[in-house]
């Protein structure tokens, strides 16, 4: 281990060896730090007899309540921070490997050539100390207003309390600290802390720090839960409860209390990764699933919507019906490809009953995109009876679709499948909606080649023909169902 030397004016330090690394300046003036915010908790409760009277020995009286400016650089082993808050100022220097005390107090090692540097300022008044490696021991300098000074027990007093102001209001160096924390007092210590910290980063490496270890209790993810939820980065927010949900993935009431966290986060696309996680971790359920469905509501984002749609169908067992809020929520979503990608996905499922069939065929008619429409009651098409209620909302959407060509489409698909007179009489009364003539004609025409000669069918066709106003495709439809030209002429 490094031996430790307290440099005093008269005593010059031994040089290194090799050349020290360079210093860095400080921060120039017209860096603006910016705002960053702070944990709603009181540390003055909090915070044990010890801690406040580390920072009693402070030179600022750092405010609990407030927020402050912080600028960080922190690269492999370099770091660089200033802290602002009110007129209290922190300035932190490093390079190399740090080795703090287990009770953070001090530096208690550091690698070759590396240094740490810590000053406080408030006004006029200012604190510094400084430790560098030299031929293998560690050097510590005091300055109290610039002046060099002797290592005394003030000194290491303020150290302390410097130390914790650094670790509460910046990231550095905070999953090594964890470990400390944990072997110091446990989870409950590593949690405490972590409410007491300002800065988004710390808090989540403090949590994620309990939730790597092997023997943690489900009593003490689902705090880590609750407490997350004052993390305001949500990304760094995001990664504590996917790391909780996969520590107990079968534990439904967990997953629950995950899903219901990070419905509050601002960001859709961390909230999108969270509800995957948090489907994919473990067996899913209706009634899971049908909770995760419903915490889409509000999201504006379309790609968001349906990724966690897609993953609730490829996860749902084929045996468990989909809940009735999926085609609720899919229909929220404002691209039009989006929602028929959600509702053909849920369409190819077994099993689906036919109110949630009838769901989708209502939902389809509220997308813009014609094309989009009919691929979706094509789908309905191939795979579905088109009966009672269902047929009844089938033809319907068929009748909505704006463009003529789509509905031909739909409608000459549904008679390569559907040949059942019903199906064919409902066909001719959905062609004669259709704008274009030709693209009735189209349709009647494959009525004609398909239906029974002489059947009633024929007789709707033959209807529908005398009331088309093209007389080129009212004579080809005629000539479809075996009339003679002489008899096409009665129509002209």
């Amino acid at each position: 281990g490094s031996t430790f030397d307290d440099a005093a004016p008269a005593i010059s330090a031994p040089k290194p060896a090799v050349a020290p690394v360079p210093r860095p300046a400080p921060a120039p003036d017209t860096v603006r730090p910016t705002l960053r915010p702070r944990v709603a908790a009181d540390p003055q409760r909090m915070a044990s007899d010890d801690e406040r009277a580390a920072l009693a020995s402070t030179v600022c009286r750092w405010p609990m309540g407030k927020g402050q400016r912080s600028s960080a650089y922190m690269h492999d082993d370099h770091a660089r921070m200033t802290i602002v808050a009110d007129a209290c100022e922190l300035w932190v220097r490093a390079n190399g490997d740090i080795r703090f005390s287990p009770d953070d107090s001090t530096i208690e090692g550091l690698g070759i050539n590396s240094w740490f540097e810590i000053e406080e300022r408030s006004g006029l008044r200012r604190r510094r100390a400084e430790f560098e490696s030299v031929d293998g021991r560690v050097v510590k300098r005091a300055f109290v207003n610039g002046q060099l000074t002797k290592w005394t027990e003030d000194t290491s007093a303020w150290l302390k309390g410097a130390l914790l102001i650094m670790f509460r209001r910046s990231s550095f160096g905070a999953e090594a600290r964890a470990e400390r924390l944990y072997i110091r007092g446990g989870p409950q210590t590593v949690l405490r802390e972590a409410q007491l910290v300002h800065s988004s980063s710390a808090q989540s490496k403090l949590y994620l720090a309990i939730l790597r270890r092997p023997d943690v209790p489900i009593d003490t993810v689902r705090q880590i839960v609750v407490a997350s939820e004052k993390i305001k980065s949500s990304s760094r927010r995001s990664k504590v409860l996917i790391a909780a949900v996969h520590r107990y993935p079968e534990d439904e009431a967990l997953r629950q209390a995950v899903i219901a966290s990070a419905k509050t986060m601002e960001s859709s696309s961390a909230r999108r990764r969270v509800f995957i996680d948090a489907l994919e971790a473990g067996s899913l359920t209706p009634r899971f699933a049908d909770q995760i469905i419903n915490a889409l509501d509000g999201m504006k984002s379309s790609s968001t919507i349906y990724k966690v749609l897609d993953a609730v169908s490829r996860r749902l067992p084929a045996n468990s019906a989909m809940p009735g809020s999926y085609v609720r929520v899919a229909s929220t979503m404002e691209s039009s490809s989006k929602r028929r990608k959600a509702f053909i996905a849920l369409l190819k499922r077994p099993n689906v009953d036919p109110d949630t069939l009838s769901a989708v065929l209502r939902a389809s008619e509220q997308i813009s995109s014609s094309s989009h429409r009919a691929a979706i009651l094509r789908t309905v098409t191939r795979r579905y009876k088109l009966t009672g209620a269902v047929g009844d909302d089938y033809f319907r959407a068929v009748r909505t679709i704006p463009s003529s060509s789509q509905q031909r489409a739909v409608l000459l698909d549904l008679l390569e499948t559907h040949r059942d007179p019903a199906i064919l009489k409902r066909t001719v009364d959905t062609a004669q909606t259709i704008s274009s003539t030709s693209n009735q004609a189209k349709v009647l025409i494959r009525i004609a080649q398909i239906a029974e000669p002489d059947s009633d069918v024929i007789a709707a066709v033959v209807r529908a023909a005398e009331r088309l106003s093209s007389r080129s495709n009212r004579r080809r439809v005629l000539r479809a169902v075996g009339r003679s030209e002489s008899r096409d002429r009665r129509y002209e």
